[in-house]
């Protein structure tokens, strides 16, 4: 009979405060984009500004730098979920679905990772040309399988997708009133109407 699988060891005092922090950072900076000051993300929170600064003593831009890697971890195990995804069409709608999931988790922070702005000290923290090369992929297959034409340049159809996804327009459809289900909707729609095998 196997033996059952070890347990996750149990978080130390210190992980707890630091992931405190970073889940009060997480909501503040989604709500506020970059710019929020530290003060908001601890009244996200429950420690105190010198608990922040204990943990984190440049404050904000090393918060930001471990946000961008837990959502990149947080992709990739995504990648590998929706890379398993049989149907082409179904894997670039999941992985559309990734996207907007991220949005709303990160806000702006999850949008930037993509489409730009990063602040400069934190560009090479995220590994965009994998994010790039992955969707291409899923282009690829969705071309094999039929359900895009097959003489797209997979290049300009991976800048389109990354572009209806950007920090601006998601923005401005939010502010418009409509839903995060309501753009990745249209721009799922949009997307496979502009590449339609026809």
């Amino acid at each position: 009979m196997p033996s059952p699988p070890a347990a996750k060891p149990a978080k130390t005092r210190e992980e707890s405060i630091r992931q405190q922090i970073l889940d009060a950072a997480r909501i503040a900076f989604a709500r506020g984009g970059y710019d929020t000051p530290v003060r908001e993300v601890v009244a996200a929170g429950d420690f105190s500004l010198s608990t922040l600064y204990r943990y984190y003593p440049s404050g904000k831009e090393h918060i930001v730098l471990d946000l961008y890697r837990a959502l990149v971890d947080e992709v990739r195990d995504d990648m590998v979920r929706v890379d398993a995804i049989p149907d082409a069409r179904t894997a670039l709608e999941a992985w559309m679905d990734v996207g907007f999931e991220k949005v709303e988790r990160y806000g702006v922070l999850a949008s930037s990772v993509a489409t730009g702005p990063l602040p400069k000290v934190h560009r090479g923290a995220v590994p965009v040309a994998d994010l790039y090369r992955f969707t291409g992929r899923l282009i690829k297959r969705a071309v094999a399988q039929g359900d895009l034409a097959p003489n797209i340049d997979v290049r300009e159809a991976v800048r389109v997708w990354f572009a209806l996804v950007g920090p601006l327009r998601i923005r401005g459809c939010l502010r418009d009133g409509m839903t995060l289900r309501e753009i990745r909707d249209i721009t799922l729609g949009y997307f496979f109407r502009l590449f339609a095998n026809q």
